[in-house]
């Protein structure tokens, strides 16, 4: 046995004795996680799902535990501080969570990281102290366009673009998600190819380059040369062509000749064998 599979083998033991009761409900065994069939990736990626949404009950139930009886003036704080950050007003929105407490600078600072000017990220990471660890996460569903830039000016306070989810999700799977096509969206990959970002940022379970064929099966009339050059690119950066996406490609072969054939024009490596590219 290779190396490589014996990475991959450790890491769904590992998965394993982290989640066993997730697992046990589902009984998969470590070595089950070696295929790379679109199937048994969707399987692993149910295991997550389990996991997380575990964690998230537990979680809620002991924050229900901890609650207090929110004050009238809390209340109202509270309202006006939704109402600032719902209408842009940004400033007072930090002088209302000032007055709140630091747990409403964390808050902020998820929002912020998806909408507000660069300043105004700055001004809540020096209040809150640092940076949350999924901030890149956040940060690729900006709706402002300078990923990139912004990335460049929180490095310091420790921005991490390698950062990966309980999902296995890390940036790059992000954007093959809600890959847009825009002259900031490729500025942004190209900043995340300069720092080493992996195109594969998980052994088992989807992969970027699984999510954005997956898009283009549902929707083959929403193919641009964006995603085609993002695809072309996951692959000239490393991602493996795996079974699960020459499944792809001939799911989109049945479904749309022509978006399949500029699909393989683009990336003659995913020609599905099945349909004789």
């Amino acid at each position: 046995m290779d190396a490589d599979w014996t990475q991959k083998i450790e890491a769904a033991r590992h998965l394993e004795q982290r989640c066993e009761p997730v697992l046990a409900d589902v009984e998969h065994s470590a070595t089950a996680f070696q295929a790379t069939d679109l199937a048994a990736k969707q399987r692993y990626q149910e295991v997550l799902q389990k996991q997380r949404e575990r964690a998230w009950k537990d979680a809620a139930e002991q924050g229900q535990a901890e609650d207090e009886p929110v004050a009238a003036e809390d209340r109202a704080l509270s309202d006006a501080f939704l109402l600032a950050l719902q209408d842009d007003r940004w400033r007072d929105a930090i002088a209302i969570a000032d007055q709140i407490g630091g747990h409403m600078h964390r808050a902020m600072l998820e929002i912020a990281l998806r909408s507000a000017p660069l300043d105004v990220v700055l001004e809540l990471v020096q209040r809150r102290g640092s940076l949350p660890p999924d901030a890149i996460l956040s940060l690729r569903h900006s709706v402002r366009g300078n990923e990139a830039t912004i990335a460049e000016a929180l490095e310091p306070f420790g921005l991490d673009p390698h950062y990966v989810n309980e999902m296995g999700e890390n940036v790059f799977t992000r954007l093959a998600r809600y890959f847009y096509s825009r002259e900031d969206d490729w500025r942004f990959v190209e900043y995340l190819a300069s720092r080493q970002v992996a195109v594969k940022p998980q052994p088992f379970g989807l992969d970027p380059l699984d999510y954005v064929l997956m898009d283009m099966v549902a929707w083959p009339v929403m193919q641009s040369e964006g995603s085609l050059r993002f695809v072309r690119f996951l692959i000239d950066r490393g991602a493996p062509v795996e079974t699960s996406h020459l499944e792809l490609a001939g799911q989109l072969l049945a479904k749309d000749e022509e978006a399949y054939r500029r699909l393989v024009n683009v990336v003659p490596e995913l020609a599905s064998r099945v349909h004789g590219g």
